[in-house]
C-alpha cells in the first residue's frame, strides 16, 4: 500500500495541478513557464509527502527488526566457537 499511495498521490496531483495551469491559477514569469512552475510545484508537493508521509509508513511497513542481530545472540556464537 505504501508503494501505490505514492503512485496514487504524484497521479492525482498532477492531474490537479494540470487543471490549474490550464484554469490559469499557475502563472508563468520571467524565467519559468506555467509548465515548469507546475513541475517546480508537484516536486516540491512529493518531496514533503515523501517527508511527512510516506517514511513513517514505509519505516512501518518494511521494518528493520527481523534483520536485526541481537548482541546475546552474537555472544552465544562467540563461545561456541
Amino acid at each position: 500500500l505504501c508503494i501505490k499511495g505514492v503512485v496514487f498521490f504524484a497521479f492525482w496531483q498532477g492531474l490537479i495541478l494540470q487543471a490549474l495551469e490550464f484554469v490559469g491559477f499557475v502563472h508563468a514569469d520571467r524565467w519559468y513557464t506555467q509548465k515548469e512552475v507546475a513541475d517546480a510545484i508537484q516536486n516540491l508537493l512529493i518531496c514533503i509527502e515523501m517527508a511527512l508521509l510516506f517514511v513513517p509508513m514505509h519505516s512501518y511497513a518494511f521494518s528493520y527488526q527481523p534483520y536485526k542481530i541481537k548482541i546475546h545472540d552474537q555472544d552465544m556464537k562467540k563461545k561456541k566457537n
